[in-house]
C-alpha cells in the first residue's frame, strides 16, 4: 500500500480517495445499524396471538392429544358452556388448560400454579417478570382490567390481540389466548 502511494502520489488524488472511502464506510455502517434498529422495533411489536404453548386456536381434540399427549384429566361440560376442557400438567407444575367448542380449540390458558416462571410460555419479547406497566408498554391500554376478590391479581384483557394476562406484584402468573366471540375467561384468582 505504501509503495502504491509512493508511485502514484503525483497522479492520484489520495486525499479525495481517503475521504470517499471513509465516507462510504460511515454510510454503510449507518445503513446496517439503522436496519438492525428498525428490525428490532418491528419484530417485538404486539401482534394478535393465534397459539399458546404450541396449541393453535381452531385445532381439534385429536390434534391437541397428538401434540401434548394424553391429558392429566378432563373436565367435561365445564361451567356448562364448553364441550370439553383438557388439562395438561407439566412436571414443574405449570397447568395448560384447553377449552373446546364446536369440536375446536377456542381457548388455551397457561397457569403458573406451583410451576417455575421460566416454564410460562410467553409472546415474543416478553418476560415472566414483566409487570403491568411493561405489558401496557407493549400492548397498550387494556380494554378492561379485572381484579381478583382479594385484590392481589389483576387481569389485563386485550381482545384485539386475543390475549389476556394475570399479573401480580411479582409479574405474570397466567395468560390465555382465546377467540373473543366464543370464550369468556374465568375470573382472575
Amino acid at each position: 500500500m505504501i509503495a502504491l502511494y509512493w508511485l502514484t502520489r503525483d497522479t492520484w488524488k489520495w486525499k479525495r480517495l481517503v475521504i470517499y472511502l471513509f465516507g462510504g464506510v460511515v454510510v454503510l455502517l449507518a445503513i446496517v445499524g439503522g436496519g438492525i434498529y428498525l428490525y428490532s422495533l418491528y419484530s417485538d411489536r404486539a401482534v394478535p396471538q393465534e397459539s399458546l404453548a404450541g396449541i393453535k386456536l381452531g385445532m381439534t381434540e385429536n390434534d391437541v392429544r397428538f401434540l401434548k399427549g394424553e391429558p392429566n384429566y378432563f373436565a367435561p361440560d365445564h361451567l356448562k358452556k364448553y364441550e370439553l376442557m383438557m388439562v395438561h400438567l407439566s412436571d414443574s407444575g405449570l397447568g395448560l388448560l384447553t377449552y373446546f367448542a364446536d369440536g375446536k380449540v377456542v381457548a388455551v390458558i397457561a397457569d403458573l400454579g406451583t410451576g417455575s416462571k421460566a416454564d410460562l410460555p410467553l409472546p415474543r419479547g416478553m418476560e415472566s417478570y414483566d409487570k403491568q406497566d411493561e405489558i401496557q408498554r407493549k400492548f397498550g391500554i387494556p380494554t378492561s382490567i379485572l381484579e381478583s376478590s382479594n385484590g392481589v391479581t389483576r387481569r389485563l384483557v386485550y381482545p384485539d390481540y386475543n390475549i389476556w394476562f394475570d399479573v401480580t406484584k411479582d409479574g405474570i402468573t397466567a395468560l390465555g389466548v382465546n377467540t373473543t366471540s366464543k370464550f369468556t375467561p374465568p375470573q382472575p384468582g
